[in-house]
């Protein structure tokens, strides 16, 4: 095993050591948290750990967080699993698109969604390592671990319980924790991590500890100095190791003793005596190393302590042969952080701020990451200087992408600080303006603009500041007052022709939000004919998208569809960013759906979500969208796992309508507890999208559900009609009207014909306003649906059936059978009665919609029509038989070791719905592992037979899967 340090094993419990890792290596995953303070032997520890692990056959990945690189996103797990990935090309994707007005009106602007893919990309690379083997992740020096670093941590935490995967990470006690690091620890602790505090060596640890180093026991002076240390074994060795070389321990008679007096030197600057063999020019340059962080090379401290390369590396070697540093992979490394730190703290705060400042500013003429010397400028003196100007003018819209935070303090500081007759002081504050929108501050962005357009007067980047002024409003949530700004530009300002279509695109998506239909319809069509001439790709196809929605919305679907696939043809072939693309397949899929094409309108959903983790994963607009169409389809519980996957932590910018979705299913279920608690997350949630609107009509419907399945007719029959006359029709009108009919049968069940009357009519009207003639669109049969209600005429009612027959939305079918069996039954149709019961109950054991069931069989039966022995067939809860069909085809390709994003490829879904179905197997079975899940998937025959069977078609990016009888996935 290697030198392990005197006392650890007893302090830790070698044999729980022993068993966590083991546990790992069985595919059971845990976490490990070592905490104490600086020298205690933490990072002993984790080379402990790892020695343990590899013997066991795990994959062992090791890093550490800088303290430099607090503010870099990824920096520290980065260290672990690869180069820095946050200053990679697809950050670059969206560089400088907000100022060039290239982002889509409805994409998130704030940091986490914009890291949140980069996030996935460390996580899907964990799934993909542990589908290889087991691994251990370890991970030193948290407490300076970098906030998105500490997310990817606590999300692999709460993937513990499907990966064969040791999480081990180590953080210093004081100061006291962040609240990032606090909170990865109370995830980790709930997936039930091992928390191990080092506590100082005992005496008698302490005496074998100097007894082990001097071959000689320690003599009474000697134990009281070394006792100053506090049983911090590094200290310990330092302050031995010092004495040593100095010549001030004497050994007589096998006993070592010190010829110091007690109080000299005291122990905690027995690190920095070591450093008194080095002569003061070299000392003078690993101070400057230590500005650096803990590893260096010599070129970067060449440049920035001005020396010649050849002399510093002569430095470097020295205090290699001193002990201060180490050599390994064309890198020096401090011997120990407490070394680095002793050197950086004995700095004066203005040299040490300085020495920053001097090294961001030398590593802005090399290679070095532009978030690198970012985080130096940040720790170093303020300044404005023109090399700082420069750097940050060069360098500004790069980093409003990737940090967004730490740029927005650089300008700030760089507009303190610059010279008043700095002549880029209007491009710093353009910038800053941008910066402070990208980082979800956008009130602060639109107060920096209107301060550019009253202090500056630059009428070439007056396009730049007005886009910003238009932008800030809307992704705050307020269109009304974006498009007050986008009609004074429009009316006041002398923008180029570009920029005026450009703003008249995204104004017409503006008034498309605001519900003002007629006025967005005429702005697009504007834009449209500018665009074309002007052949400006970015406005052409803002303006398409908004032309494709108002003819879904006009219920002329299969115009709206040309649209949107022209407009993603534009996008795709003008490599426009991928944000501008995401709608336009999500636009796609809706109008597939209408049109009754819903394996194609889940492909486009599918597409939509590829495409977004190219900008950040799983926005929940696309998870959303996709399980709207599993929920028309009738795959419920793969739309719940959508929904669960659009509300983790990484984005949450859809709550509401994620939540309704969740508890309209809830209430279909007879889960009313559920179905509560999900509208009571509704009642606190803010929707940050401005999509949101689009979907408000899901909290009303969830609502109306809730009442009705509580007994509250009346007030769920006015909930519903409240919601139809303050507007929600102006958008997603064409799934409303199949609300309809159960609103009329609401209507009617309580006595109120009126009430029945009016939504009839209403119908009746849009179906008579015209449309397409195939599809959902056609609104004939749902406004026979309503007239046969509202007249008990079953032969009305039937006029419907061809249109039922070719629906796509499962339950307004169901429903529909459920209406006509009622009616036929009033009619004394007894046997055409059953037979639309019988449809109607099969659907309903498809969907598990227990409240449907017994409120269908409680109203035929009162009318006499019964079951007979056709019971509704439940799913059970739990064990093999409650598993789903999507569920089972993942449990196949997990059994045979694919990793999630595996998985998701063959499957068509996304790498974090895999998870969600995963951790929902492993519940339903009671399984602790992916091993455990093998196992049992194997005796039931199912891996087996599923083997060769998961691979898609050659040239198939995927294929659908599913599972019948309880058994073999098909295509």
């Amino acid at each position: 095993m290697g030198d392990v340090p005197v006392g650890l094993l007893e302090r830790v419990e070698a044999a729980h050591l022993e068993r966590l890792v083991l546990q790992a290596s069985r595919g059971v995953g845990r976490a490990l948290l070592v905490e104490g303070e600086p020298g205690i032997g933490k990072t002993a520890l984790l080379d402990l750990t790892g020695v343990y692990a590899e013997r066991l056959g795990l994959r062992v990945l090791s890093g550490a967080a800088e303290e430099i690189e607090q503010r870099l996103p990824f920096a520290a797990i980065s260290t672990c699993l690869g180069s820095r990935t946050a200053s990679g090309d697809a950050h670059e994707a969206g560089v400088g698109a907000l100022i060039r007005g290239e982002g889509w009106a409805g994409a998130p602007l704030g940091v986490d969604a914009a890291d949140a893919g980069f996030a996935e990309s460390f996580l899907a690379q964990v799934d993909e390592l542990c589908a290889a083997g087991p691994l251990a992740l370890v991970l030193d020096d948290l407490h300076w671990a970098d906030q998105a670093s500490l997310g990817v941590l606590g999300e692999l935490g709460r993937s513990l319980g499907q990966l064969p995967l040791l999480l081990v990470g180590a953080y210093r006690t004081a100061p006291p924790r962040g609240q990032d690091l606090d909170r990865l620890r109370r995830v980790l602790l709930a997936q039930g991590a091992t928390v191990l505090p080092l506590e100082p060596l005992d005496d008698d640890s302490v005496r074998e500890l100097v007894t082990q180093m001097l071959g000689a026991t320690p003599g009474a002076g000697l134990l009281r100095l070394v006792k100053d240390a506090g049983g911090n074994p590094l200290y310990i060795t330092e302050l031995v190791e010092t004495l040593t070389a100095g010549d001030r321990i004497r050994i007589s008679e096998g006993t070592a003793e010190t010829t110091l007096a007690p109080d000299s030197p005291s122990p905690g600057a027995a690190v920095l005596h070591r450093l008194d063999f080095m002569s003061p020019d070299a000392l003078s340059v690993l101070r400057v190393a230590s500005v650096l962080g803990s590893s260096i090379t010599v070129e970067d401290l060449a440049a920035v302590a001005e020396r010649p390369v050849p002399d510093v590396l002569g430095i470097l070697l020295d205090a290699c042969d001193a002990g201060v540093l180490s050599e390994r992979g064309g890198r020096f490394w401090f011997r120990h952080t407490v070394i680095r730190q002793a050197l950086y703290d004995h700095l004066p705060m203005p040299l040490r701020a300085a020495l920053h400042l001097e090294a961001g500013l030398a590593l802005a003429g090399t290679s070095a990451a532009p978030e690198l010397i970012a985080g130096h400028l940040d720790m170093g003196t303020p300044s404005g200087s023109p090399r700082v100007v420069d750097w940050l003018v060069g360098h500004g819209e790069h980093l409003m992408v990737s940090i967004p935070k730490v740029t927005v303090e650089l300008l700030r500081r760089a507009l303190d600080y610059a010279d008043a007759a700095e002549p880029r002081r209007f491009r710093l504050r353009i910038l800053l303006a941008a910066a402070l929108l990208r980082s979800g501050r956008a009130a602060e962005a639109e107060d920096q603009a209107r301060q550019v357009l009253a202090h500056h007067h630059d009428r070439a980047s007056e396009g730049a500041i007005w886009w910003i002024l238009a932008r800030a409003p809307y992704v705050a949530g307020h269109p009304d007052l974006a498009w007050a700004e986008i009609e004074h530009a429009l009316r006041s300002v002398s923008l180029s022709r570009v920029e005026t279509v450009r703003l008249q695109a995204f104004g017409s998506v503006v008034l498309l939000t605001l519900g003002q239909l007629e006025r967005a319809g005429t702005t697009a069509r504007q834009a449209e004919r500018d665009a074309r001439e002007l052949g400006d790709v970015n406005a052409l196809s803002d303006a398409f998208q908004t032309l494709a929605v108002l003819h879904h919305l006009q219920r002329r679907t299969p115009e709206a569809l040309d649209l949107a696939d022209r407009a993603l043809r534009i996008a795709q072939e003008s490599n426009a960013p991928v944000d501008k693309q995401i709608p336009l397949h999500m636009i796609r899929g809706h109008c597939l759906l209408a049109l009754g094409r819903t394996q194609e309108a889940d492909d486009a959903m599918r597409a939509g979500q590829q495409v977004a983790k190219q900008l950040w994963d799983h926005v929940p607009l696309c998870d959303l969208s996709r399980a709207l169409v599993m929920f028309a389809d009738g795959r419920w519980d793969d739309a719940l796992a959508e929904i669960q996957a659009g509300l983790e932590p990484s984005g949450q910018s859809l709550p509401r309508a994620l939540h309704s979705l969740a508890a309209v299913i809830a209430v279909h279920r007879d889960d009313l507890a559920t179905a509560r608690a999900h509208l009571s997350e509704i009642g606190t949630a803010q929707d940050g999208s401005p999509d949101g609107g689009f979907y408000a009509f899901l909290a009303a419907w969830a609502a109306c559900l809730v009442d009705e399945a509580e007994g509250d007719s009346d007030r769920a029959l006015s909930r519903c009609l409240d919601s139809s006359r303050q507007g929600l029709a102006t958008v997603m009108c064409s799934v409303l009207a199949f609300f309809a009919p159960g609103a009329v049968s609401l209507a009617l069940s309580s006595g109120n014909t009126d009430a029945a009357r009016e939504v009839t009519a209403a119908i009746e009207s849009q179906a008579a306003a015209g449309g397409a003639d195939d599809g959902m669109d056609d609104l004939t049969g749902i406004a026979a649906h309503c007239r046969g209600l509202l007249d008990n005429d079953a032969d009305t009612l039937q006029k419907a059936a061809s249109y039922y027959d070719r629906f796509p939305w499962v339950l307004f079918r169901a429903r529909y059978y459920e209406d006509a069996a009622a009616v036929l039954a009033q009619a004394k149709r007894l046997s055409e009665a059953r037979v639309m019961l019988y449809r109607a109950m099969d659907v309903y054991a498809d969907l598990n919609a227990t409240w449907d069931a017994t409120r269908a069989a409680s109203r035929l039966r009162a009318l006499g029509v019964r079951r007979g022995h056709r019971g509704l067939r439940g799913r059970p809860a739990t064990g093999w038989d409650s598993l789903t069909d999507t569920e089972l085809a993942v449990a196949a390709l997990v059994a045979q070791g694919l990793s999630n994003p595996e998985v998701g490829v063959r499957l068509r879904i996304s790498r974090r719905t895999v998870q969600t179905h995963v951790s929902n197997i492993l519940s339903k079975l009671g399984l602790a592992s992916r091993v455990e899940l093998a196992t049992v998937v194997t005796a039931h025959g199912l891996a087996t037979s599923a083997r060769g069977r998961t691979s898609p078609r050659s040239g198939e990016e995927g294929s659908t899967y599913t599972v019948s009888g309880r058994g073999l996935p098909h295509r």
